[in-house]
């Protein structure tokens, strides 16, 4: 067995050194192959580098063909103008070098022609044919017509071109101003959008990291809520063990003092201690039940606060629809008042317009005025001012209304400008001489008349010793008798006669036909 093993183990290594062999010639042409490789590549850069400056020199050519590109454009624009415009002279001048020899020709024509002649016959009998010119065929000058026809179109088409092709040019270079200017807008616009797209990755970036930490905040802050819970309670429980340590401490110091106090036999002191011993338990028990029962109701008040609150909210929300609604309503309410107000104000004018009575009629119109009658209201109302005057002197009231009627009165009858309303229905009275109408008009005016007679009798009453005669008043004329009878009158109807009215109204009628007598 040994030897067998140690013949596999030198074919093993025989076969393993021919490998090395192989590898190390494979080793030797790989290393081979990688220095020719090198030197490849160290030759290829060469030409890489030769390569490129051809290029950038090609490049700068290219540039600078490119800038004298525009420069030999137009060159060749305007060359081909001069071109053109020469061309142009050159026909026009071969035109008028063909014109030219053609007249030399006439003339040389004519000159021959003429010397013929000439040498026949006498210089005054020349014929006209030798000056006209000979007839040519009309089929050539029509072709030459239509020829020259076609290049004047020719040229017109090619200023036309011309122009078009200028123009086309011109908006060729402004379309390709505004293609750069919106390329750079373009670039910019991308360039903005890339800024933009990255700074919103960025926020969302941070939002996300936001997010994370206010998660995990979250959970520190319920983490620490829940060991805050357990401190409480914690803390309750120790307050309620030192409570009742204390307790006991206070039970253990009575019982050593009912211990000390056992040798004096004092029943009512032990039944007292005892009864303090109970109540004492009593109250802590009590004050551990309210404790139970108050962290009961915070837990109960905790949860049912939520929904309280939105009880609340809910009811807060009606009540200020209610309150908006009432408002409205009251706004409403208040227009419709000031409403009714405008219309009872103004009915109330039309029933108090309608209620007024009538103003009294005005008194008749007086006959127009002489010389005397003028004399006689002049002293009249002299007298009345001079009465007036000495009532106020001596303290007596003045009638200021009565006063200011007369004055009226009298402006009127001066004026003549009385205007009377029309008369009402008169009813018919007992009184054989005057017949008069009653109504309500009536009715105010005799108490006008009435109050206006007491005023003017008191006044005569009081004044008639101070009053001094006017000059030119005569005592015995009908008009001093008229206004005796009227004062008579009055003073009868003052002291207290008892007449009906029927009377009165007579005695009025009687007293304005009196007046009106006077007056005539």
């Amino acid at each position: 067995m040994g030897t067998e093993e140690k013949e596999d183990w030198k074919a093993k290594y025989e076969a393993c050194n021919e490998k090395l062999s192989t590898l190390e010639k494979l080793s030797l042409n790989a290393v081979k192959e990688y220095e020719d490789a090198l030197k490849v590549l160290a030759d290829t850069d060469q030409e890489l580098k030769e390569c490129m400056k051809k290029l950038e020199e090609k490049e700068k050519e290219i540039k600078e063909l490119s800038q004298l590109i525009e420069p030999a454009v137009v060159e060749y624009d305007k060359l081909q103008e001069e071109i053109l415009i020469e061309k142009e002279c050159k026909e026009e001048a071969v035109k008028y070098a063909t014109q030219v020899v053609q007249e030399n020709k006439k003339l040389k024509r004519q000159s021959q022609d003429l010397l013929k002649y000439l040498g026949n016959n006498s210089p005054l009998d020349i014929p006209v044919a030798i000056f006209e010119a000979p007839e040519e065929d009309d089929s050539s000058t029509q072709y030459t017509n239509i020829l020259n026809e076609k290049i004047n179109e020719l040229k017109d088409e090619v200023t036309t071109l011309k122009a078009n092709l200028n123009w086309s040019q011109e908006q060729l270079a402004s379309e390709q101003y505004n293609n750069k200017q919106l390329n750079l807008k373009h670039e910019n616009l991308k360039v903005r959008l890339q800024q933009t797209e990255t700074s919103l990755n960025q926020h969302r970036d941070a939002l996300r990291e936001l997010a994370k930490m206010s998660e995990e905040a979250l959970k520190e802050y319920e983490s620490l809520q829940e060991q805050f819970e357990l401190e409480v309670q914690r803390r309750n429980d120790m307050e309620q063990d030192v409570k009742v340590f204390s307790q006991e401490n206070l039970k253990m110091k009575r019982q050593s003092n009912v211990m000390i106090m056992e040798h004096a036999s004092d029943k009512k002191m032990m039944k007292a201690l005892t009864e303090i011993e109970k109540l004492s338990d009593e109250l802590r028990d009590q004050k551990q039940k309210y404790e139970e029962e108050i962290e009961k109701l915070t837990v109960e008040a905790t949860h049912l606060s939520k929904e309280a609150q939105e009880d609340r909210e809910r009811e807060k929300k009606q009540l200020q629809d209610e309150r908006d609604e009432f408002q409205n309503q009251l706004k409403e309410y208040e227009q419709k008042y000031l409403d009714l107000e405008v219309k009872y104000k103004e009915l109330e004018k039309k029933y108090d317009d309608a209620t007024r009575p009538p103003p009294p009629p005005p008194p008749p119109p007086p006959p127009p005025l002489t010389g005397p009658l003028k004399g006689f209201l002049g002293r009249l109302s002299n007298k009345k001012k001079e009465t007036s005057r000495k009532l106020s002197l001596s303290g007596a009231s003045v009638n200021d209304s009565y006063s200011q009627a007369v004055a009226e009165m009298m402006d009127s009858i001066k004026k003549g400008t009385i205007r009377l309303n029309p008369a009402r229905t008169p009813i018919k009275r007992p009184s054989k001489e005057n017949k008069a109408g009653q109504s309500g008009a009536m009715e105010e005016l005799n108490n006008l008349m009435k109050k206006l007679k007491r005023s003017q009798s008191e006044r005569s009453d009081s004044v008639s010793s101070e009053t001094p005669e006017s000059p030119g008043f005569q005592p015995n004329s009908e008009l001093a008798v008229a206004f005796k009878k009227v004062k008579s009158r009055t003073r009868s109807t003052d002291s207290g006669s008892t007449s009906s009215r029927p009377k009165d109204l007579a005695s009025l009628q009687e007293e304005r036909n009196i007046d009106n007598d006077v007056f005539h």
